[in-house]
């Protein structure tokens, strides 16, 4: 949840901004960055007192909850844990794709793409 209080910041404060941190911090899904380092990434994109005033607010508490709660619903109703969850309207995809071409076949058949 820290990691995700951070990556819910970045977004609230800097929306155009949070594509740069998501390819930096899951550039390899197999390595987990240090949090010190992740929050450091982060204060130095959108600034250190903005990551700490939003990370800390209700709003980024109020979004890790219902992400949590959906986490959940999604374990439970599709039997795998595995992270990211990617939704795409009544599918989800459990754990990073394959590919970037196996993504983009599934991204062009869920959502009807051509």
């Amino acid at each position: 949840c820290k990691y995700a209080k951070i990556c819910l910041a970045v977004q609230q404060v800097a929306p155009a901004k949070y594509d740069q941190f998501d390819r930096w911090l899951f550039r390899n899904h197999k390595t987990t960055k240090p949090l010190a380092e992740v929050k450091q990434y982060a204060a130095n994109l959108i600034g250190a007192a903005a990551l700490h005033n939003a990370s800390g607010g209700t709003a980024v508490a109020q979004q890790l909850q219902q992400n949590i709660r959906v986490y959940e619903l999604n374990t439970k109703n599709g039997g795998n844990s595995s992270m990211p969850q990617t939704i795409m309207k009544d599918r989800v995809m459990f754990g990073p794709p394959p590919s970037d071409a196996a993504f983009q076949s599934i991204l062009k058949q869920t959502l009807g793409l051509k």
